[in-house]
């Protein structure tokens, strides 16, 4: 069997142990033909590759690791367990102790309400903070005069709506 017929073989994954071995001292030799010598280079780095492992021993079991490894690695392991416990807590635990809202309800800081005079009331009293005060309506009317303060209004109501409509 010739060198090409080998490593079409080699490259098709039907090659032997003992085949590989022949084409493995073929390019191992130093007068390979020039439109094989493409090919040289991939056995090389095999044989090399072989070697190196016979002549090394297995380092990973012979290595111990790491004190600093060994950290991360536990650190890693509380932390992930930590997680867990967290989303158990979450789901066990809801932060609303269970009882979501139901019903028509309105949540205000937080808070869930379902009582319409609560939510009335809460609504009057936030409105009150941000009214104006007559003192400040009365200063508005002394600098305008009422046909001034319609203009002004019917200008602004124009200007946000368009002057289509």
């Amino acid at each position: 069997m010739n060198i090409e017929e080998l490593l079409n073989k080699y490259f098709e994954g039907e090659t032997s142990a003992q085949e590989e071995t022949m084409l493995r001292s073929f390019f191992s030799k130093a007068d390979v033909p020039e439109e094989l010598a493409v090919y040289k280079p991939l056995f090389a780095y095999f044989d090399q590759e072989i070697a190196l492992k016979e002549t090394e021993p297995e380092l990973a079991s012979v290595i111990p690791m790491p004190k600093e490894k060994k950290r991360y690695y536990w650190f890693s392991v509380a932390a992930a367990c930590l997680f867990v416990m967290l989303l158990a807590g979450k789901y066990f635990f809801p932060a609303n102790n269970g009882l979501p809202c139901s019903g028509n309800y309105v949540i205000i800081n937080g808070q869930c309400y379902s009582d319409p005079d609560k939510v009335r009331s809460m609504a009057l009293v936030s409105l009150q903070e941000v009214a104006t005060t007559p003192d400040e309506y009365k200063h508005t009317m002394d600098v305008f005069s009422d046909k001034e303060l319609i203009d002004n209004q019917l200008k602004e109501l124009g200007s946000l709506l368009g002057d289509e409509e």
